[in-house]
């Protein structure tokens, strides 16, 4: 179990808490090699704290030279794992996480970006994920590959978001309440992005009015007050979609 016990001590106990980019360097091809046996062949505690360690590793290490190699190492590893459906939803969701925040840090080719967008996407996108593990899985691709979003061009934005949206929209109707806050965010973070190459940018959608549906179905999440969901998800969703609703009506960010 020393391999178990390297990535809790290394993931929890000193790189959440210190900034130690020596100790990393010097000792970088022994967490390496805890990191990719806690992939392959641990159970999915360890490999959600395996994908931890390895985004932690390239935090620690900055924009350099040697957190670029780490990201390479690991990048295929994480993507076959992220569209395996045999392995655990929570280990996949960490993978997400980890690659988009190390992509963010790392990935300086724009198509590379791009690739690990549409591998997000091939999971949020996924139908039938009625289970709360699928959609926390979901979310977390979601979120990472908003966190992506941001690297790309406003030009780029605007030519992608007609497709973006109409599946995105979908998704408010999400049963979970984390995965719909995580579509309204990515739908406002869309139109930020064409607004601000065009400002005069509104969805027509197939019927051309494709952003009066939609403001009238974030303006009822906004108010939403149905009894069955928690009130305190009501709270967390009616302040979230307030904002969206704005950013897509006025332009607010």
């Amino acid at each position: 179990h020393w391999v178990q016990c390297l990535l809790h001590v290394f993931s929890e106990k000193t790189f959440s808490l210190k900034y130690l980019p020596d100790f990393v360097m010097g000792r970088r091809l022994t967490i390496m090699d805890c990191i990719e046996r806690g992939l392959k062949k641990g159970k999915p505690v360890e490999q959600v704290v395996a994908a931890k360690l390895a985004v932690l590793v390239c935090l620690q290490l900055g924009s350099t030279e040697e957190s670029e190699y780490v990201y390479k190492e690991y990048k295929q590893l994480l993507l076959t794992m992220i569209a395996d459906p045999t392995l655990s939803p929570l280990s996949r969701a960490q993978c997400c996480s980890t690659i988009s925040t190390s992509s963010f840090l790392c990935g300086y080719d724009m198509e590379e970006i791009k690739s690990v967008m549409k591998a997000m996407e091939n999971i949020f996108l996924l139908s039938g994920a009625n289970t709360p593990e699928m959609s926390r899985l979901q979310t977390f691709a979601l979120n990472a590959w908003s966190l992506l979003l941001t690297l790309i061009s406003p030009r780029d934005v605007y030519s992608m978001i007609d497709e973006q949206l109409p599946p995105l929209i979908t998704l408010l109707d999400s049963t979970d309440v984390d995965l719909r806050i995580a579509a309204g965010e990515t739908i406002a973070l869309l139109y930020e992005g064409a607004r601000e190459f065009n400002e005069e940018f509104v969805y027509e959608g197939h019927n051309g009015e494709g952003e009066l549906d939609l403001c009238f179905k974030l303006r009822q999440l906004a108010t939403d007050s149905h009894k069955y969901r928690a009130k305190k998800d009501r709270k967390q969703q009616r302040s979230s979609f307030r904002d969206v609703l704005h950013t897509v009506e006025e332009g607010g960010m």
